[in-house]
């Protein structure tokens, strides 16, 4: 189980309070069925081995579908990776730690920053990030301002002003220019267009 990405990131640091791992476009009756099947047997109320064994084997089943998926559904803006030991994790857990790192520090994030944070020099983070997301350190930035800021404008009611400044651009004029960039909308179009649509 240990080159199971999903179990790994999931049970590596039991002592932490806070970690979820966040899918996307999974079949939710899949997901559904699968949980509530697992919850009707741990709820039956029997004990013995054979209880056990069936909640093992329900549980074993849906660990699986969510591992089979886990490279290609995992949102890394908005899970949470256990651990904030980035030198041994797999490659999915570092990315996810990174992104963790990011989204956290997205108001004045820089690479030397990350870099200290995570006990690394600024090039070779540089080079890890590339590797990692295939971008540069300031294209990740962007990309993960923008879907903090696509995130904001669909789901609060924070004026433009206040989410340029929330996802780290003091002028509201470079913010309009690098979510257009990025979406082809303006932040209010993009807001009106999810509203209505």
């Amino acid at each position: 189980m240990a080159n199971n990405g999903l179990v790994h990131d999931i049970f590596k640091d039991l002592d932490q309070a806070e970690s979820y791992v966040h899918y996307t476009g999974l079949d939710k009756m899949i997901c559904h069925e699968g949980l509530n099947f697992c919850q009707r047997i741990a709820e039956a109320g029997e004990d013995g081995y054979f209880v056990d064994y069936e909640l093992s084997l329900a549980c074993a089943g849906f660990l699986t579908e969510l591992s089979r998926h886990y490279h290609s559904r995992v949102r890394l803006d908005s899970s949470r990776f256990p651990s904030s030991n980035v030198h041994y994790a797999n490659p999915m857990t570092r990315t996810g730690m990174i992104m963790n790192y990011l989204v956290a520090n997205i108001q004045d994030v820089t690479l030397e920053k990350m870099a200290t944070h995570f006990g690394y020099q600024p090039k070779y983070l540089s080079c890890l990030i590339r590797q990692l997301f295939d971008q540069t350190f300031s294209q990740l930035k962007t990309e993960t301002r923008v879907s903090i800021s696509k995130s904001l404008l669909e789901l609060t009611t924070n004026s433009i002003e206040e989410i340029s400044e929330i996802v780290g651009y003091p002028s509201v004029s470079n913010y309009y220019r690098a979510f257009k960039m990025a979406t082809g909308l303006t932040p209010r179009e993009y807001r009106k267009m999810r509203r209505e649509g």
